[in-house]
């Protein structure tokens, strides 16, 4: 699919630095961290920037209808595998897919236009009544089924990107009603929610249990 034979393995940083965790390859292989780093030792190393990318030329607009290798190692990288919601399918055993509009309709073969995606799902994809894929903001694929079976399902695949589940809730919303670090008033009537901050306090009451505090320097 666009590659010479390559191992292809996916971490994160947090994990080579602590030597715990786990890589996971091209093909969906979970490896133990101490492996990827013992491999790592003789191999070419890429380093996958997700954000206004330099260096190798990831953009071909419409010289190519085929995503270059650097292409497929970036798309490997932010996929993992099949985008299709529930393909299993790793990426090396994906195409190069584009996602907006195929290359045939005007589609640009441009890595922030792409996808990872298996044979039988590229070629599912149809505006014309079949399914329809898009980006999101987040620069994940999202799959819509034909109008006659959409059910609900899930858009996005999280198969081969769990850690996408760990995403942190989104922030609350400032309009909401439900403010609970609004206090509560002081009950009526009651002496101590009366108080002003500062006010001294009331002198104990001999008749509680106890009974007034001994003066100073003599025994109780």
């Amino acid at each position: 699919n666009g590659l010479p034979v390559s191992v292809i393995i996916r971490t994160t940083l947090q994990d080579l630095e602590s030597r715990a965790g786990v890589g996971v390859t091209g093909g969906g292989t979970v490896m133990p961290i101490a492996e990827v780093i013992r491999m790592a030792g003789h191999a070419n190393h890429y380093l996958a920037v997700f954000d206004r990318a330099t260096g190798s030329a990831l953009d071909l607009f419409r010289t190519k209808r085929v995503a270059s290798a650097a292409q497929r190692i970036m798309l490997i990288a932010r996929d993992g595998g099949c985008t299709k919601p529930g393909c299993t399918v790793g990426a090396y055993g994906c195409q190069g897919h584009h996602v907006e509009a195929d290359f045939a309709k005007g589609g640009n073969t441009n890595v922030d236009e792409l996808g990872l995606a298996c044979g039988p799902d590229n070629r599912s994809v149809d505006n014309n009544g079949g399914w329809t894929t898009q980006m999101n903001e987040r620069c994940e694929v999202e799959w819509s089924p034909p109008p006659p079976l959409d059910t609900g399902q899930a858009r996005i695949n999280n198969y081969h990107r769990p850690e996408r589940l760990l995403r942190p809730p989104e922030e609350p919303d400032p309009h909401s009603d439900n403010d609970t670090a609004a206090s509560a008033k002081p009950a009526e009537g009651n002496e101590i929610g009366d108080a002003q901050p500062g006010a001294p306090q009331p002198a104990d009451n001999p008749s509680e249990p106890g009974g007034p505090a001994p003066p100073d320097n003599q025994a109780a």
